[in-house]
């Protein structure tokens, strides 16, 4: 993907395009992400960016207007999720158009593909109505603090709903059988006490 971009980035300035229509596919560093949000906002690739918040539009006019606006935030990243979610399984459908290697059946309207990206909405909305007021009274005089533990729930969450994005990709044949495993869940482990994988 990056280098796909940087190709046609070169190509298109060279014949006078504005280097600012070109922003980087990854503009901030994705691993520095401080909190959800950040990561969602400003941190991964915003590639579709304005065609989803555009094909979000008339989505959001189902709702009326006089909504108080958290509600509608929340609806609105329901609905960018979703349409995110919804192009993805194009993507995998067309991965998976190949038989797929992981012996499983394949089908498009896969669960765990909006399962992870309607979980995202879900997970910002706890971030920022439970989370953030929480820590903000906690640690009033410790602000890197803060940072911290909102990073932590923050990889924590995409940790957590990864799993069901990676399943997709096993499921589509991204995995041969003969590829190695990590043999050790630490979270499988304290949860239901199946450290090993074997």
């Amino acid at each position: 993907m990056i280098v796909n971009h940087s190709i046609f980035a070169t190509l298109f300035i060279a014949f006078g395009s504005s280097p600012a229509a070109w922003v980087p596919v990854f503009p901030q560093k994705p691993f520095a992400a401080t909190s959800l949000q950040d990561f969602w906002s400003h941190k991964w690739h915003h590639y579709f960016k304005r065609a989803v918040e555009r094909a979000a539009v008339p989505i959001m006019a189902l709702f009326p207007e006089s909504w108080p606006w958290p509600t509608r935030r929340v609806i609105r990243a329901l609905v960018i999720f979703g349409i995110q979610g919804i192009f993805h399984l194009i993507i995998v459908a067309r991965i998976s158009a190949t038989k797929s290697t992981s012996g499983s059946d394949w089908r498009f309207a896969d669960e765990a593909t909006l399962l992870f990206f309607l979980l995202q909405p879900i997970g910002l909305l706890i971030e920022r109505a439970v989370l953030v007021p929480f820590l903000t009274w906690l640690l009033r005089t410790h602000p890197t603090a803060r940072m911290w533990v909102t990073r932590v729930w923050a990889w924590g969450w995409l940790l957590w709903t990864g799993r069901y994005w990676a399943d997709v990709w096993i499921r589509s044949g991204m995995w041969s059988p003969g590829e190695g495993y990590l043999g050790w869940s630490p979270i499988r482990g304290v949860l239901f006490g199946q450290w090993f994988l074997v």
